[in-house]
């Protein structure tokens, strides 16, 4: 006999299971989920108190996590389970069943035992006995085999921060496709997106001990740049020194594109500094210098109708955020592969202003303007925005760094590590438009 043949039937008895299960239930006119549910159901009800942790759920169901966060949710909105924190560990989060999940036992029980009796119909005791006990030695065989497989494997934990911006959170949808497990940092837990696969945390740019806490247990950590301010190196540097103390090994920073002390584009003097002090703490890091991003031209076009600053007719080889957020995501995957490297992620071409209005127009329809403003009219214009004055002067030098060619060049970096060009204009535009 193949021996092959014992997991192909295995994989079809789980199947017609899974099938016939689901039959069995829709026949119950007091069912409230489906069998797939009844996976994650069965794992609480075998709980004294019904409650277990989404890794605890994923191990015992053999749900991927990406799966499992969205079947969770399913329940949650059924009234099935709800979400409670740890009262020990406020950072801990369980799946609790509800009263109307409980009430479902009486029913899985039942559909269970009817099932059974089908599996083993024709069957004697004596044979039953025996199918089960081949059942536990191939249960052990693959135990066996899958504990000698984890010995020689390196797991590594990754951190994300910005979970709650739009690059952080996209991010975190893509590591946890991959069903991998990470934890989430943001000044604003509840504002998280929930998965499965990730414990959130607290965490602000800073060095205290609440922070180092936060980032314990972490290798791996995609460092998202704190919001602007005056003081946002210091805040960077506080913050990886509590990293350091937490033991995280590798920092991916999201940079910007000709990052340097002496840059036009005021705030990319303070990527320089903490680019260097990285380096001077010791971390292995990758570097993300990304552009300005082309979504950002793309929202302030079609909010105002223009494109107004000093850029003059320089060209800026602006990248798709999302293009960004896959090389992150790819980074955190396999930062072995990425050590100590400096990644310039732009666009797959190099635009001016004019060219960028022109291609908006067209594929909008809406007539769109660029107003190439002096430097004096670029301060003037923005007045109307109450602001601090190095605001102002980030948003001037954001066109005079392209004017002065300080933002041109194409690179295929973002190629180099997802495989593919990166997005045009056109792409993310018509992407943006179909949302």
């Amino acid at each position: 006999m193949d021996k092959m043949l014992g997991g192909y039937q295995a994989l079809q008895i789980r199947l017609l299971n899974g099938r016939l299960f689901q039959k069995l239930l829709s026949k119950e006119p007091d069912a409230k989920y489906r069998s797939e549910q009844g996976k994650i159901l069965t794992v609480l009800w075998q709980k004294e108190d019904g409650r277990a942790t989404a890794t605890d759920i994923a191990l015992a169901s053999g749900l991927a996590n990406n799966t499992l966060t969205s079947m969770i949710k399913k329940l949650v909105d059924q009234g099935l389970v709800t979400i409670k924190q740890s009262d020990q560990d406020k950072r801990k989060k369980f799946v609790v069943l509800t009263d109307l999940g409980w009430a479902q036992k009486e029913i899985g029980d039942r559909v269970s035992k009817e099932l059974g009796e089908i599996f083993y119909q024709g069957f004697s005791d004596q044979e039953i006995r025996e199918f089960e006990a081949y059942q536990e030695r191939i249960i052990t065989n693959l135990k066996a085999k899958e504990n000698d497989m984890k010995g020689k494997e390196v797991t590594v934990m990754i951190g994300i921060t910005g979970v709650t911006g739009k690059l952080g959170s996209y991010v975190a949808d893509l590591v946890d496709q991959q069903g991998i497990s990470s934890i989430h940092l943001a000044r604003s837990p509840e504002r998280a997106k929930v998965y499965a696969s990730a414990e959130i945390r607290k965490m602000v740019y800073a060095n205290t001990p609440e922070v180092v806490e936060a980032l314990k247990g972490i290798d791996v950590l995609l460092m998202v740049s704190a919001r602007e301010n005056p003081e946002r190196v210091e805040e960077h540097k506080s913050f990886l020194d509590a990293a350091k103390l937490a033991g995280v090994q590798h920092i991916v920073y999201t940079s910007f594109y000709g990052a340097d002390e002496k840059a036009t584009f005021t705030l990319s003097r303070d990527h320089a500094q903490t680019e260097a002090y990285i380096k001077e703490l010791g971390f292995t890091y990758t570097f993300l210098r990304d552009n300005f991003y082309l979504d950002f031209f793309i929202d302030i076009a079609l909010e105002n109708g223009e494109i107004r600053g000093p850029a003059g007719r320089g060209r800026v080889s602006a990248v798709a955020r999302k293009d960004t957020s896959r090389v992150a995501a790819e980074i955190l995957l396999n930062p072995k592969e990425w050590e100590n490297q400096t990644l310039n992620l732009t666009g797959p071409e190099d635009l001016s202003m004019e060219e960028i209005v022109e291609l908006l127009s067209k594929e909008t329809g809406n007539a769109i303007t660029y107003v190439d403003e002096s430097v004096e009219e670029a301060y003037e214009s923005r007045k109307k925005w109450p602001a601090q004055n190095w605001e102002y002067d980030a948003w001037v030098s954001t066109y005079t760094a392209i004017k002065v060619g300080e933002q041109a060049g194409v690179s295929t970096d973002v190629e180099k590590v997802l495989g593919r060009p990166a997005m045009s204009l056109e792409e993310v535009l018509k992407s943006s438009l179909s949302q």
